[in-house]
């Protein structure tokens, strides 16, 4: 989950800090992660959510703003393929994925671990940024002292 602040002046920091708490987050760490939101974002993970939805009311109604992360939720990576129309082995070579593990995800024998979960869901969401990323960089050195 990530939580953060839209309008630090409107924010019932009491309120906010006792209903992180009362989803297990001890006092002084309810207390940080609502700070935190004030100046930023912060990424936390509560140990007792009985409702998504509801945490989300009750933490808006305190000037918060909660964003829930992906899941561990199935990824269909043939689906993902297909609808970027590539052949297994340009998907595995355009994103930089071994083909055997492309082919291994396909047909169920494994399925993709967080980190890898997380790159698919980048490259499903913006696969030319996810295929940029994978371009070599070009850096040019230009020392000012000799080594």
């Amino acid at each position: 989950m990530v939580l953060s602040c839209p309008d630090p002046a409107k924010v019932k920091v009491v309120t906010a800090t006792r209903e992180l708490a009362r989803r297990g987050l001890t006092l002084r760490r309810a207390k940080a992660a609502v700070e935190a939101a004030l100046v930023g974002e912060i990424a936390i993970e509560l140990p007792a959510v009985e409702d998504r939805d509801v945490l989300a009311g009750v933490l808006d109604e305190a000037g918060l703003r909660l964003r829930f992360l992906a899941d561990d939720e199935k990824i269909d990576v043939r689906g993902l393929r297909a609808r970027l129309q590539l052949s297994r082995e340009q998907f595995a070579l355009r994103f930089n994925l071994p083909a055997e593990t492309v082919e291994k995800w396909e047909t169920g024998e494994r399925q993709p671990d967080a980190s890898a979960r997380a790159y698919l869901r980048v490259i499903a969401r913006d696969p030319q940024a996810a295929m940029a990323a994978q371009e070599a960089l070009r850096v040019s050195w230009a020392w000012s002292t000799p080594l």
